[in-house]
């Protein structure tokens, strides 16, 4: 044991050295990433327009240009709008001063001497003194104190600089912009290189993800580029949208440089989550400051909350669907670490890398292992879900997954698709001895508390699995026909018997439950075999099927020669051997692999019709034993 657990141990320090080096490697190269990763992510939004050039037979070069020439000038017109808009901004700011003032007192006199509202108060009115220190009257003194005697005047002092000189100058102004100018100068050359070998990359993409299947490496990475390009230029519109309806609402309700805090809304949007609420800050701000009163701050917060409602819960779900396809959780996950990491550019791109993540482990099976950590599809399949909530003893959550699946498929569909699959793993697992016979017969209890929740329960307006014959007039009254269905050995074979007489129940038939143990050779005779209509055997994943109910059906040959027999072997692999060839052997006269067949076959041998008796269901195969 020692060498594997230092195995172990070995492993787990590598995967913890390459995920530092990762990330290490992801920091200190950020200059060059930063850029680069913009650009992937504007050659997602480019390559649509790119692709509808060149269908109308623009050459490959042209189009490129074209389109990354205009994307630039939009890019840069909006940056020049939001500078111009800015400066404007910075000299109306002093206008507002006296609104905040008396905004201020106004707080101060509402908080009475209230601690919160006064505190308030307080911090706006120490704000406004900060603001313009110069512009209030020294304070009066008290009445009957006596004044101050008037500090020294201090001697003034002034500091003459020298002239600048015209590279000084030069410098001052376009310092500051070389760095943004160098980047935006890296993503368009990156932009530009990647449109132009699109083809060329993708290519290499798939030699790296799948070169052993490179059909199914071809599809994957151009169904992922499809998919991101399309999210990407979605929300792109979206998001412009947005921004224009906030300038044009902003604009009737009289808040100063509306263009400037509608482009900001549109760019703050593509921030999950949290973008709107950065984004309504300085207009609210803004609106409380021209405005004596509060309305403006109040129809402010009222359209911004109403264009983030429809557009999260109406638009976008009729552009793309209800989600990106990210789990709410990973994207805040994401967002906090490209932040960490990249700083603002990385919560930008943040929702975009990570949704390209798990498109990339939607694909490649290899790294799977993102799709089911990042997306926010089900980590387990219903069945594997049902699995682990009986095994933990969950009768009411899996009562509850049931009631949710009820919802748009009917009882029997539940049973079929889901609850036997999750019994037939549980039952493997039993016969190689995974699991304990008390863990199986406590899982086989919870199962049966969950088909008792559902005995009163119908399908609703659902049609049932098989109309029942009408009542002729004047025709002689039967007594209720009655299935006799006996379980298999494991307490799991009992369960999927007890699913079983609930789904005849909706169908008006009844059911007798026995066990294996009661029809032994020394206690068939026994057994009280008076109206039964029909037997059912019922066994999940027996160990042995058919060969296992095959004495016991001949048994029960010589105690009810006439009655018909239907072998459920439920969640039989029927491509391991041919549904004729299992009721052969089992000595049956039918097979049946899931519950609805069973039921459409005790219908068909128990309905009122000449036209029902001995039909041949497409779904059950019927032998002469």
């Amino acid at each position: 044991m020692e060498p594997i657990y230092a195995g172990r141990q070995r492993f787990v320090a590598g995967e913890v050295f390459i995920g530092v080096v990762v990330i290490s490697a992801l920091y200190f190269a950020r200059p060059v990433l930063i850029p680069l990763a913009m650009a992937v992510l504007f050659s997602f939004v480019l390559t649509p327009p790119v692709v509808r050039l060149r269908r109308f037979g623009l050459p490959e070069m042209p189009a490129v240009m074209i389109v990354v020439v205009f994307a630039f000038l939009i890019i840069t017109g909006v940056a020049g709008i939001i500078g111009l808009q800015l400066t404007e901004l910075a000299v109306d700011l002093p206008r507002y001063q006296s609104t905040l003032e008396e905004k201020a007192d106004a707080l101060r006199e509402a908080a009475s001497g209230s601690g919160l509202a006064k505190s308030v108060g307080d911090f706006l009115q120490g704000l406004n003194k900060e603001i313009a220190p110069s512009t209030r009257p020294p304070p009066n003194p008290a009445p009957g104190a006596e004044p101050t005697p008037a500090a020294a005047e201090p001697l003034p002092v002034t500091v003459v600089q020298p002239a600048p000189k015209p590279i000084e100058t030069i410098q001052s102004i376009v310092g500051p912009m070389v760095e943004p100018l160098l980047n935006m100068g890296i993503i368009v050359v990156f932009v530009i290189f990647i449109l132009m070998q699109r083809r060329d990359l993708r290519d290499r993409l798939i030699w790296l993800t799948g070169a052993r299947d490179l059909r199914r490496a071809t599809l994957a990475i151009d169904d992922a580029g499809e998919r991101l390009s399309r999210y990407f230029s979605t929300q792109t519109a979206i998001n412009t949208g947005f921004g224009v309806l906030v300038g044009a609402g902003l604009w009737l309700i009289g808040i100063p440089n509306p263009v400037l805090w509608g482009v900001l809304a549109m760019l703050l949007r593509f921030v999950p989550y949290i973008g709107t609420f950065i984004a309504i800050g300085l207009p609210l701000a803004l609106a409380t400051a021209v405005d004596p009163g509060w309305a403006k701050a109040g129809w402010t917060i009222a359209l911004f909350a109403t264009l983030e409602l429809v557009v999260s819960q109406a638009v976008e779900p009729f552009l793309y669907g209800r989600s990106t396809g990210l789990s709410p959780l990973a994207v805040m996950i994401a967002a906090t670490f490209w932040t960490w990491l990249w700083g603002p550019v990385g919560l930008l791109v943040s929702t975009p890398l990570t949704l390209l993540i798990v498109v990339v482990g939607q694909h490649v099976d290899r790294l799977s292992f993102l799709a089911v950590i990042f997306g926010n599809a089900p980590a387990l399949t219903p069945a594997e879900s049902f699995f682990q909530r009986i095994m933990t003893g969950d009768a009411n959550e899996t009562a509850e997954q049931a009631a949710r699946y009820l919802k748009n498929r009917t009882l029997i569909d539940y049973y079929d698709e889901v609850a036997m699959p999750a019994l037939r793993m549980a039952q493997l697992d039993a016969n190689s001895g995974a699991l304990e016979p008390e863990r199986l017969r406590a899982m086989a209890q919870t199962v049966a508390e969950v088909i008792e929740n559902f005995d009163d329960y119908e399908d609703g307006d659902k049609p049932p699995v098989r109309p029942a014959s009408p009542a002729k007039a004047g025709a002689e009254v039967k007594p209720p026909a009655s299935v006799l269905c006996i379980a298999g050995r494991s307490p799991l074979d009992e369960t999927a018997a007890h699913m079983l007489r609930q789904v005849l129940d909706q169908q008006d038939i009844g059911v007798k439950i026995a066990s294996a143990s009661e029809f032994s050779s020394a206690r068939i005779f026994s057994y009280d075999m008076s109206g039964i209509s029909l037997i059912c055997l019922s066994y999940l994943a027996a160990a042995g099927a058919p060969s296992q109910p095959k004495f016991l059906i001949r048994r029960l040959r010589r105690i009810v020669p006439g009655v018909k027999i239907v072998a459920g072997f439920w969640t039989q692999d029927v491509d391991a051997a041919a549904p004729e060839k299992l009721a052969q052997e089992a000595g049956a006269d039918a097979i049946a692999i899931t519950l609805r067949e069973a039921v459409d076959y005790c219908l068909g041998e128990l309905g009122d019709g000449p036209d029902q008796k001995g039909t041949q269901h497409s779904d059950v195969v019927e032998t002469t034993a």
